[in-house]
């Protein structure tokens, strides 16, 4: 057990482990008619983004177009002694059409991620901690995030924050992957406690972001000629990968059937995020596939996870690639069967190669297990563990992980 599980089970303070440097770049953003422009600038940032961890004293400036210098300046709130900061560096700025500044920052220094609404005359209006306010209790909290020694994980960059209009006063919301929302009253200075009464207009500024955002993909360009990272080009035209994966996740919640052509097009998409190498109890041979070692294919990842939400079957596309003979590697793509067709031959002893001529490889990977989410009459998550020599154990878990909660997501973001 981790020290920092010890800590939780009897109840003792917690301080966020820091071990690992961070950086803090500066930051800018234009509202969407161009007219004001917003910026946050670090004095640690001068020579450059990488040269110093842990950047403070930023300054946020807000400009307005047609006009000479500043509409207001804010610094990084200071003590008056002392080196850090009270309050967290910034890791987004979100700036609607009048003016208002949202400034979401980093968990670092036993400072919580929070939102920081600024009004368009440069007061501060509004500060609220996200995690403490979307998840009050440690059951939740754990159930939806993970600690690293950068801090902690939530998977912001797959939610959706987003300005809105609400009884003709300016709102903001971010919406989590998870589904939760989080609404602010900036005029008012108030979190909104029960969002229900504006269920109809979040759902339509959401439903509109998803829909845009997956049809806007059709512009994308693929960089194909980097074989061990294959991503969008650049300068490719159309959305971010993040609104993308965001605008995935949302249509599941959502439940919005409207976007399943888009989603299908991303099955095939060849963007690699991530990759893993790691050891296994497999002992492979020379040249063989290593388990533990892969690259996972996140935008199929996650189109297959909201495809079966929505109730479609996903396409054979594999959505992870193997170590093998010094390169990533994957079967004959799309495979040309339905893997439920094919569960039943599989054995305890079999190799990598063998699984994979027989079924392809996994949806998802962990330490010593791969897992196949397979569909058809009897939908089940089949997971292999492995051992020295091969296949040591085979499971059927039902229901399958995808319909469990935030299992599948969780495995995907955090």
């Amino acid at each position: 057990m981790r020290a920092l599980d010890i800590a939780v089970g009897l109840g003792l303070f917690v301080i966020p482990l820091q071990a690992t440097d961070r950086y803090f770049r500066d930051l800018e953003a234009a509202s969407p008619n161009s007219r004001f422009r917003a910026e946050a600038k670090s004095p640690d940032n001068v020579g450059g983004p990488w040269k110093k961890a842990f950047q403070d004293h930023f300054v946020y400036r807000l400009r307005e177009e047609g006009k000479r210098g500043e509409v207001w300046s804010r610094n990084q709130p200071m003590p008056a002694e002392g080196r850090l900061p009270r309050e967290g560096p910034p890791v987004a700025l979100y700036l609607n059409d009048e003016g208002w500044l949202v400034i979401r920052t980093a968990e670092v220094w036993n400072l919580p991620c929070e939102l920081v609404a600024v009004d368009p005359m440069g007061q501060d209006r509004l500060r609220v901690e996200i995690l403490k306010t979307l998840l009050p209790d440690m059951t939740s909290l754990f159930k939806h995030t993970a600690h690293s020694t950068g801090g902690v994980l939530w998977g912001e960059q797959y939610c959706r924050p987003y300005f809105v209009a609400l009884r003709g006063q300016p709102h903001f919301c971010l919406t989590t992957w998870w589904g939760q929302r989080l609404l602010l009253d900036l005029s008012a200075g108030r979190v909104v406690t029960d969002s229900s009464e504006f269920e109809p207009e979040l759902r339509k500024a959401e439903k509109g972001f998803v829909l845009a955002t997956l049809e806007a993909t059709a512009l994308w360009n693929y960089d194909l000629e980097n074989k061990f990272f294959p991503g969008l080009a650049t300068n490719s035209p159309g959305p971010s990968v993040t609104d993308v994966l965001a605008a995935t996740f949302l249509a599941a919640r959502l439940n919005i059937p409207e976007a399943v052509p888009f989603v299908r097009k991303l099955e095939s998409s060849p963007i690699v995020l991530t990759s893993v190498g790691g050891p296994s109890s497999y002992q492979a041979p020379a040249n063989g596939i290593k388990p533990a070692s892969y690259q996972n294919l996140t935008m199929r990842q996650t189109a297959q996870l909201c495809l079966r939400r929505l109730g479609v079957r996903p396409s054979t596309h594999q959505s992870t690639k193997l170590y093998r003979d010094g390169g990533y590697w994957q079967p004959e793509d799309p495979l040309p069967f339905q893997r439920e067709q094919r569960v039943e031959e599989l054995k305890t002893g079999m190799t990598p190669e063998e699984v994979t001529a027989l079924i392809g490889t996994p949806d998802f990977i962990t330490h010593d297990g791969w897992e196949y989410d397979v569909d058809g009459k009897a939908p089940a998550t089949l997971i292999l563990r492995w051992g020295q020599r091969g296949v040591e154990k085979l499971e059927h878990q039902t229901p399958p992980k995808w319909s469990n909660g935030v299992e599948r997501d969780r495995q995907l973001i955090l």
